[in-house]
């Protein structure tokens, strides 16, 4: 998530490439550190793995169940995560669990509502919903450092023939 800041301690995390399993960094978060099977937030993989589980699923809109199906996709793909023990993270956001609940049942546009049907959806789809079929339009490329190494890639994230499309609070006239 990009309202997560790292303390610290995390820097060696987030600098490591993973080489063989997935590093979850958001696992000292302490809005959810208590959920043994939180898989989220922060999670580090080199592209061979992410490649492996396919990435995130193109079918939630809003906030709310991509973290569970990178979970079940990285188990299907038979990979274990690693964790930091030590360290913490700042959530731009202020809200413990309870307010970001509140919050998302008084704007509900911002959660996918939908999320329960697309994860029972996933030993069908796991393996072609993701990188596999993700349909976008690159806007924009543009280098960040002078050697070239860190690129911002601007893209258009399309609607991609799913039935949770007309879910996603996008309508015609928005394309």
């Amino acid at each position: 998530d990009v309202d997560l800041l790292p303390s610290l301690e995390l820097r060696p995390y987030y600098v490591q490439l993973p080489t063989e399993k997935p590093i979850h960094i958001a696992r000292v978060w302490d809005r959810y550190n208590s959920n043994p099977s939180y898989f989220g937030g922060v999670v580090s993989f080199s592209k061979d793995m992410f490649e492996r589980v396919n990435g995130f699923p193109n079918t939630f809109w809003g906030w709310g169940g991509e973290d569970d199906e990178l979970f079940k996709r990285t188990v299907k793909a038979k990979l274990t995560s690693i964790a930091p023990t030590e360290g913490s993270l700042t959530d731009m956001e202020d809200m413990n669990l309870d307010k970001k609940l509140a919050f998302l049942r008084t704007n509900k546009i911002l959660k996918c509502m939908n999320k329960h049907e697309v994860l029972a959806e996933h030993d069908a789809t796991w393996r072609s919903n993701g990188l596999h079929d993700l349909k976008y339009t690159e806007v924009a490329r543009k280098a960040l450092d002078p050697a070239g190494k860190c690129i911002k890639v601007t893209v258009d994230v399309m609607l991609n023939g799913h039935w949770t499309d007309d879910r996603c609070g996008i309508d015609d006239t928005q394309l």
